[in-house]
Protein backbone atom coordinates (compact mmCIF):
# COMPACT_ATOMS: atom_id res chain seq x y z
CA UNK A 1 0.00 0.00 0.00
CA UNK A 2 1.20 3.35 -1.20
CA UNK A 3 1.87 6.41 1.43
CA UNK A 4 -1.14 8.10 -0.75
CA UNK A 5 -3.40 5.18 0.23
CA UNK A 6 -2.51 5.09 3.78
CA UNK A 7 -3.28 8.54 3.96
CA UNK A 8 -6.90 8.13 2.39
CA UNK A 9 -7.64 5.04 4.75
CA UNK A 10 -6.29 7.42 7.46
CA UNK A 11 -8.72 10.25 6.32
CA UNK A 12 -11.61 7.97 5.73
CA UNK A 13 -11.45 6.24 9.12
CA UNK A 14 -11.38 9.86 10.59
CA UNK A 15 -14.74 10.45 8.58
CA UNK A 16 -16.19 7.20 9.63
CA UNK A 17 -15.28 7.72 13.58
CA UNK A 18 -16.88 11.54 12.90
CA UNK A 19 -20.19 10.13 11.22
CA UNK A 20 -20.39 7.98 14.19
CA UNK A 21 -20.04 9.92 16.91
CA UNK A 22 -22.34 12.52 15.25
CA UNK A 23 -24.85 10.49 14.36
CA UNK A 24 -24.57 8.91 18.54
CA UNK A 25 -24.83 11.76 19.48
CA UNK A 26 -28.05 12.95 17.18
CA UNK A 27 -29.69 9.59 18.19
CA UNK A 28 -29.08 9.58 22.16
CA UNK A 29 -30.48 13.48 22.43
CA UNK A 30 -33.52 12.45 19.95
CA UNK A 31 -34.50 9.23 21.91
CA UNK A 32 -33.87 11.46 25.16
CA UNK A 33 -31.34 10.05 26.69
CA UNK A 34 -29.08 13.12 26.45
CA UNK A 35 -30.58 16.76 27.25
CA UNK A 36 -28.52 19.67 25.57
CA UNK A 37 -29.68 23.39 26.60
CA UNK A 38 -26.99 24.87 24.45
CA UNK A 39 -27.19 25.85 20.92
CA UNK A 40 -26.14 22.84 18.28
CA UNK A 41 -23.69 25.16 16.61
CA UNK A 42 -21.53 24.61 19.65
CA UNK A 43 -21.32 20.76 19.05
CA UNK A 44 -19.63 21.49 15.93
CA UNK A 45 -16.89 23.61 17.52
CA UNK A 46 -16.28 20.72 20.19
CA UNK A 47 -16.16 18.00 17.56
CA UNK A 48 -13.37 20.72 15.69
CA UNK A 49 -11.53 20.39 18.89
CA UNK A 50 -12.24 16.56 19.67
CA UNK A 51 -11.14 15.44 16.30
CA UNK A 52 -7.91 17.82 16.06
CA UNK A 53 -6.74 16.08 19.58
CA UNK A 54 -7.68 12.77 17.58
CA UNK A 55 -4.95 14.24 14.94
CA UNK A 56 -2.50 14.92 17.25
CA UNK A 57 -2.54 11.29 19.33
CA UNK A 58 -3.17 9.16 16.68
CA UNK A 59 -1.12 11.00 14.00
CA UNK A 60 1.70 8.86 12.15
CA UNK A 61 3.83 12.26 11.18
CA UNK A 62 4.69 15.20 12.80
CA UNK A 63 2.82 17.27 9.42
CA UNK A 64 -0.19 15.42 11.11
CA UNK A 65 0.59 16.29 14.86
CA UNK A 66 0.43 20.35 13.62
CA UNK A 67 -2.16 19.89 11.61
CA UNK A 68 -4.31 18.85 14.75
CA UNK A 69 -2.97 21.64 16.52
CA UNK A 70 -4.01 23.87 14.14
CA UNK A 71 -7.41 22.75 13.70
CA UNK A 72 -7.79 23.14 17.96
CA UNK A 73 -7.10 26.65 17.35
CA UNK A 74 -9.22 27.29 14.72
CA UNK A 75 -12.16 25.48 16.88
CA UNK A 76 -11.51 27.02 20.06
CA UNK A 77 -10.66 30.68 18.23
CA UNK A 78 -14.41 30.55 16.10
CA UNK A 79 -15.96 29.29 19.62
CA UNK A 80 -14.43 32.42 21.38
CA UNK A 81 -15.95 34.63 18.75
CA UNK A 82 -18.87 33.26 18.59
CA UNK A 83 -19.44 33.59 21.93
CA UNK A 84 -17.42 37.44 22.69
CA UNK A 85 -15.11 35.66 25.03
CA UNK A 86 -11.85 37.61 25.76
CA UNK A 87 -13.57 40.92 23.56
CA UNK A 88 -13.55 38.78 20.48
CA UNK A 89 -16.27 39.07 18.10
CA UNK A 90 -16.99 37.04 14.29
CA UNK A 91 -17.55 40.91 12.71
CA UNK A 92 -14.36 42.43 13.98
CA UNK A 93 -11.72 39.41 14.55
CA UNK A 94 -12.33 37.52 11.83
CA UNK A 95 -8.71 37.92 9.85
CA UNK A 96 -7.26 35.80 13.11
CA UNK A 97 -8.68 32.67 11.29
CA UNK A 98 -6.51 33.55 8.03
CA UNK A 99 -3.62 34.11 10.34
CA UNK A 100 -4.41 30.70 12.19
CA UNK A 101 -4.78 29.16 8.83
CA UNK A 102 -1.40 30.53 7.22
CA UNK A 103 1.13 29.87 9.73
CA UNK A 104 -0.55 26.37 9.72
CA UNK A 105 -0.34 25.88 6.02
CA UNK A 106 3.45 26.92 6.38
CA UNK A 107 4.71 25.02 9.36
CA UNK A 108 3.17 21.79 7.82
CA UNK A 109 5.07 23.14 4.29
CA UNK A 110 8.36 23.41 6.57
CA UNK A 111 8.27 20.45 8.40
CA UNK A 112 7.06 18.54 4.83
CA UNK A 113 10.44 20.34 2.92
CA UNK A 114 12.32 19.35 6.20
CA UNK A 115 11.41 15.49 6.28
CA UNK A 116 11.84 15.61 2.55
CA UNK A 117 15.76 16.59 3.01
CA UNK A 118 16.46 14.10 5.52
CA UNK A 119 14.89 11.36 3.43
CA UNK A 120 16.93 12.46 0.16
CA UNK A 121 20.10 12.44 2.47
Amino acid sequence: MSNNEKKQARNGLEFGLALIVIGCGILAYKLGFLYITMHWWVLLFAFTIIFGTIRIVAGHSLSRRVSGVFQIFFGATIYAMFEHLWGLNFFTHWPIILVIFGIGHISQYLIKSIQDKTTSN
